[in-house]
């Protein structure tokens, strides 16, 4: 995946994401790289590469349940864990 690609693919996850905590882990893993110069790209795993890579495909494929969706799943299946 080109640095074009994962760019346009991270804007798209960003403005779909609604969950603050998410945002500001985003935040902070993309300041701190603005920090040290590093980016945490080359400091993952061939692993963990390959399974963002395949998040991000299923992603475009729509191979994805919203989180609202999901959480209503949830609540219906574990009512109690929301109390």
């Amino acid at each position: 995946m080109s640095t074009a690609e994962l760019k346009s693919n991270l804007h798209y996850l960003i403005d779909k994401a609604k969950d603050s905590k998410l945002l500001k882990i985003a935040y902070l893993l993309l300041s701190e790289n603005k920090k040290t110069g590093e980016d945490w790209w080359d400091s993952i795993s061939e692993n963990e590469k390959a399974s963002i890579e395949k998040g991000l495909m299923d992603i475009k494929k729509r191979k994805v349940i919203p989180h609202e969706r999901l959480i209503k799943m949830l609540k219906a299946e574990f009512p109690e864990a929301f109390k």
